[in-house]
Order: structure tokens, then sequence, then C-alpha cells
């Protein structure tokens, strides 16, 4: 609220209350008022539109704006266009304030403004909330929290509520887990608040610890087929079977990992990594070596379950019978056929002049 300052009629303009020195809080809020003066004006005198304003500032800022309350007050506050941080920005300054009149007349003054410190709490600045520990690793340390002081003041860490299977160092606020785990037999899920705490200020921020189950079941295949039959000269890309393998995991685990297969090396099919769709790569044909020779293909196809967990795989063997197709059109040579036509008709001619003559 501005204050009320009484004077006689001035000659000129005046801003009364000027030179004065003021304390601000850090981190004070947009609008927040700053100081509240009096413009002392001749009379019939008034201020001219635009004025009192902030001539220059030292340092250059626009943290700063001034107006008029009402005919006769004015009032300094903070346009919030950055934060005033005690600890990273200016903490004085020297701000140059000008009035004008409808007489012209002027007067020039200034308003020291000083930023006290305010002890903040500490603040954490990682957005970690999740930790995911596999079954059975060792004891490790699992997570470090990033925390801020402004005054760099030393910071003492608690884990609230306590539980024997973790602990945190007090005075780095580093997490580990003191024994390994197992899936069926302990809980799945932990939730904790991290306590940090400066002297003054306490601040929490809440961590969620869930465990992984380790898979250690090999995939095994649904097909109950493995035998198969292809025709020659199937396009690239035909499809030609359908592998799909499985492990063993819980409608609950939070296991993240996939099956991905792999083929035998071969010249004719390959396999999709994560579909088990096995296609043809390569044109077959039964007229050319080696399937006119042999025309099976023999392949082993591997199912792999990625990280996290050791790598297990089962693999199956598949067979391909690669069958002929009528693909080559007859031809017909004119003329073996006209010479095939008259030893034909010689032969009828000789055998019945035979059958004449015998009889």
């Amino acid at each position: 609220m501005c204050l009320v300052f009484f004077s006689g009629v001035a000659s000129a303009v005046v801003l009364v209350g000027l030179p004065v020195t003021v304390q601000v809080k850090e981190n004070s809020a947009a609008g927040t008022e700053v100081f509240c003066f009096q413009v002392d004006l001749r009379s019939g005198a008034s201020v001219v539109p635009g004025f009192p304003q902030i001539l220059n500032s030292n340092p250059l800022t626009d943290d700063f704006t001034v107006f008029m309350v009402n005919s006769t007050h004015a009032q300094v506050v903070l346009t919030g266009a950055t934060d005033l941080d005690f600890e990273t920005s200016a903490n004085q300054f020297s701000l140059q304030i000008l009035v004008v009149d409808s007489d012209r007349k002027s007067d020039l003054n200034t308003l020291t403004v000083l930023i006290t410190d305010v002890d903040e709490p500490p603040m954490f600045m990682d957005d970690t909330m999740f930790i995911y520990i596999e079954e059975k690793s060792p004891p490790k340390k699992i997570y470090q929290p990033v925390v801020h002081d402004p005054e760099e003041k030393p910071l003492m860490y608690h884990l609230i509520p306590s539980d024997p299977a973790f602990i945190i160092d007090s005075s780095t606020g580093s997490l580990f887990s003191t024994k390994p785990f197992d899936y069926i037999t302990h809980p799945r899920s932990y939730s904790f608040n991290i306590s940090v705490h400066d002297g003054n200020n306490l601040s929490f921020k809440q961590i969620f610890i869930f465990i992984l189950n380790l898979i250690d079941d090999k995939p095994h295949f649904l097909n109950t087929e493995t035998s198969f039959t292809l025709n020659e000269e199937l396009s690239p890309g035909h499809v030609v079977a359908n592998i799909s393998a499985v492990t063993v995991v819980p409608d609950d685990s939070l296991y993240a990992g996939f099956i991905f297969y792999s083929i035998s090396t071969n010249n004719y099919l390959t396999i999709q990594k994560y579909t088990g769709l096995v296609t043809i790569v390569t044109r077959m044909d039964m007229d050319s070596s080696p399937l006119r020779e042999t025309p099976i293909i023999n392949v082993i196809v591997t199912a792999g379950i990625s990280p996290p967990g050791p790598q297990l795989s089962n693999s199956i063997s598949l067979t391909f019978t690669v069958t002929d197709i009528n693909d080559h059109a007859p031809v017909c040579e004119p003329d073996n056929h006209r010479l095939m036509s008259l030893k034909l008709l010689l032969y009828l001619q000789l055998a019945w002049e035979d059958i004449y003559l015998i009889n």
C-alpha cells in the first residue's frame, strides 16, 4: 500500500520520498510492490501521460515498472520478466525515475532496490520415479538422485519408510539394494519417499521400485508340423511357414523382453526376426542343381530370448520338399514331323501288301 506524504505547494514537480533504498525478497511474484511514492505538483499542474517512468537502470533490467496509482501517487512493482534469484542474478539495482508535469517541469531521482536472500528448500532436479531391478541380481547401487540446494548447504537424506532391503547414503543420497530378490517369494514392488534436508527446509520425492522376473526357461515351439511341401518357382517373399515360440511368463510379470528368430544358412529360405515367418528369398528351379539332384531343403530355426536375463534359446528342424511343375511347353519341329509321317505311311503300305500276298 502506498504511503502518503504531505508537503506544501511546490514551485515545481517533486518526487517525494526519493532517493531511497528498499529491500525485496528474491523470487517475489510479478506484481509485488517494491515502493510507493508521492508526486508533488504545482497547483493546477498534472503528470504528463506516460510518466513517471524508469529512465535508466544499473544494471539494465526490465524487472521493474512504475505507474500512477492516482493523480498524486505512483508505485514501483515487479514485472516478473525474470526471476530475481539472489544466488544467480544481480542483488542490487539502481533505478532512475523521471517525472514530467503539464507545465514541462520535471524531477529525476533514484530508487535503489536490494534483493534479499531467502532460504530456499533443496530441489530434486531429475525426473526418475520408477526403478527396475532384475531378480537374483547382487546388491548394488540402484539410484542416485540429482539435488540442488540454492544456498549450497550440506544435505541429509533419509528413506521413508525404512526397509532392510534398501539403504540410503545419508550424505550423498545414493540408494542401494542390500540383497538379491526372488520374484516368487519376495515382494514384487516397493514404494518410498526420499527426503532431503538442508538444516531448515525439507523436500520429498516419491520413487517406485519394481522387481523384474528373470526368465530362466528356454522358449518352446508351438508348431507341431515340421515337414512342408513347396512348388518350385514360387516368388521371393512368399510365406511358406509360420514358426511360433513362447516362454513361460507369469501374467503379472513386468518382463519386457521378446523372442527373436534366426534360421541356419541355406540358399533359398529366410525368417523374419521378430515374427517367425519363413519366406522364400531365392527362386527355386527343379531343372537346375542342386534341387534337380536333391529336391529337399533342411534348415534349423532357433528361437532366442532377448535381454534382460541370460541368452536362452531353443531350436527346431524343418524339412521342405520341392516339387516339380510343368513349366516347359512342348516343342515340335515341322520337318521332323513330315518325315515321321512319310515313314509311317510307307510302313502301313508294306504291311498291307504283305497281308494281301499271304491271302
